[in-house]
C-alpha cells in the first residue's frame, strides 16, 4: 500500500494504538494536516494558498485610527490592510503612537476571517526549533517545560557565548533546545534568527512600503519547528511533491526519511477510507458527543463564545450520587480538553458541568482540567467559575477552528 524507499509498507499491519500518524492532503494550492493518535483525529491544520498569512512581515503604511476599536488600520499590500490594535504597537513600556502615512513593521498574528481584516503586532517574532527571536525589550525566557537544572545549563551557555552582547532581541529557549545533544546548533540558530531580524529591521529603511519582509514557516516546517515529530510518528502523503519536501525536511532536521516518511500508492483504497477519516470527523464536528460511560457532553459554537453542556445521559452507577457526579466530570474534562483542541475552540469558552455539592469535588476537578488545558498549545486557561456555576476558559486562537474549515475537509474527505 505505501511503499517508502521501493520497499513495501503496510499502514493496516504496522500500525499501533501508541502510534501517531500525520497525514498530509495537497489540493488546489493548499496544503491540509490531520494528526491521527490513539485512532482519532487529534487535530488539523490547513494552509490555504493565499497573500497574507500568520508569521508574515510587511512593511506597511499606517491609516486613520479608529477610536471604536482602538485600532490602527494598516495596509500592507496595494488594496490589502489589515489591523494593528493600540496595544500591540508597545514594545517596551510605553505605548507607541502612530500617525497616519507612517511606514511601520508589521507581522500577521491572526489572518482575515470572513469580513474580518487580519490583526498585526509591531512585536516581530522569528521562530525557529530550538528558539524564538523579537525585537522585544531584550531578555531571555525559558519554555515551562524545561527542568530547572536544564534551565541552567541553557542560561549558562546563553551567557558564555557572548551572543547577549550582539544582539538587542529577546530570545525565547523552546523545549528542543534543552533537548539538542549539540549546543553549537542551538547556538547556530539564535544567531540566524538574529542576523535575520536584524537585516529586516536595516532593510526596512531604505524600502518602499506595501511588501513583504519575511515569509512566515510552512505547515511543513511547524511540524519539525512544534516538535510534532516523534520516534512512533509517520508522516503519509499520496503527493509525489509533498513527499519529497517532507524527505527533504528530515534530513535537514536529523531524521531518517526511511523510518518518517511513507508515499502512499494504493489506488484501490484511498488513504481517507484506510485511516477512516469520514467518522473521525465527524466525531469532532457534531454537536453531541458521546463517553465511554453513557454520558455526554453537547459542544455549541456561537458568533461571541463555545459553550460546553455536560449531561449524566445514560450512565449508571452504583455509587453515590456526588461520587458519580465527580466521575463523570472527570471523564468529560478529559473529553473536553481533547475536544477543544481537535476542534481548535478558541477565545471564551464556557463549560457547564454537572453540579456538585462538595467543594473537595470541585476542587478536585478545576485541578485536573488546568492539567489537562495547561498540556494543549496554545494552553487553555481557567479564568473563573460565573455566578451561575460556568467555568470560564480563554485560549489564544491561531487556527481556524473545524468549522470553518470543515467544507474543504469533506471535499478531501469523499473525493
Amino acid at each position: 500500500m505505501i511503499r517508502p524507499n521501493q520497499s513495501t509498507y503496510s499502514a493496516v499491519e504496522e500500525m499501533r494504538p501508541s502510534d501517531s500518524r500525520i497525514l498530509l492532503f495537497a489540493e488546489n494550492g493548499s496544503v491540509t494536516v490531520f494528526f491521527l493518535e490513539n485512532g482519532r483525529i487529534a487535530e488539523v491544520w490547513q494552509e490555504k494558498e493565499q497573500s497574507v498569512r500568520t508569521g508574515d512581515i510587511y512593511l506597511g503604511r499606517v491609516g486613520h485610527y479608529a477610536a471604536n476599536i482602538d485600532a490602527y488600520y494598516v495596509e500592507i499590500l496595494k488594496g490589502v490592510s489589515c489591523f494593528l490594535p493600540a496595544d500591540e504597537t508597545v514594545l517596551g513600556k510605553k505605548r507607541s503612537k502612530l500617525h497616519e502615512g507612517e511606514e511601520v513593521l508589521v507581522q500577521i498574528k491572526k489572518e482575515a476571517y470572513k469580513t474580518k481584516l487580519a490583526s498585526a503586532s509591531t512585536k516581530l517574532e522569528i521562530a525557529g526549533k530550538y528558539s524564538v527571536v523579537s525585537n522585544a525589550a531584550p531578555a531571555v525566557y525559558y519554555s515551562r517545560k524545561i527542568k530547572r537544572e536544564e534551565k541552567e545549563r541553557l542560561k549558562k551557555l546563553v551567557e558564555e557565548s557572548g551572543i547577549l552582547e550582539d544582539m538587542p532581541f529577546q530570545m525565547l529557549l523552546r523545549t528542543a533546545a534543552a533537548e539538542c545533544q549539540e549546543d553549537a546548533l542551538v547556538l547556530k540558530e539564535i544567531v540566524e534568527h538574529g542576523n535575520r531580524l536584524r537585516q529586516i529591521i536595516t532593510e526596512s529603511s531604505h524600502t518602499y512600503p506595501l511588501c513583504r519582509m519575511y515569509e512566515a514557516a510552512s505547515v511543513l516546517e511547524l511540524l519539525f519547528q512544534e516538535e510534532r515529530i516523534q520516534e512512533n510518528t509517520r508522516i503519509i502523503t499520496q503527493d509525489q511533491a509533498l513527499y519529497e519536501r517532507i524527505n527533504e525536511l528530515c534530513r535537514q532536521q536529523g531524521y531518517d526519511p526511511a523510518k518518517q516518511s511513507m508515499l502512499y500508492s494504493d489506488t484501490d483504497l484511498p488513504m481517507t477510507v484506510l485511516y477512516g477519516l469520514k467518522s473521525h470527523l465527524r466525531e469532532i464536528t457534531e454537536e453531541k458527543v458521546w463517553l465511554p460511560s453513557g454520558a455526554s457532553i453537547y459542544i455549541a459554537q456561537t458568533e461571541a463564545l463555545n459553550v460546553i453542556d455536560v449531561n449524566t445521559g445514560k450512565y449508571v452507577s452504583k455509587s453515590s450520587r456526588e461520587e458519580t457526579f465527580l466521575k463523570i466530570n472527570l471523564e468529560a474534562a478529559r473529553e473536553i480538553a481533547f475536544q477543544i483542541r481537535a476542534r481548535n475552540l478558541s477565545g471564551i469558552i464556557l463549560i457547564d458541568f454537572i453540579n456538585m455539592k462538595d467543594e473537595n469535588n470541585a476542587t478536585i476537578l478545576l485541578a485536573d482540567l488546568r492539567q489537562r488545558l495547561q498540556q494543549l498549545s496554545p494552553r487553555g486557561v481557567v479564568v473563573d467559575i460565573t455566578k451561575l456555576g460556568l467555568v470560564e476558559i480563554t485560549r489564544e486562537k491561531r487556527r481556524p477552528d473545524i468549522y470553518r474549515i470543515k467544507e474543504e475537509l469533506n471535499k478531501i474527505i469523499l473525493r
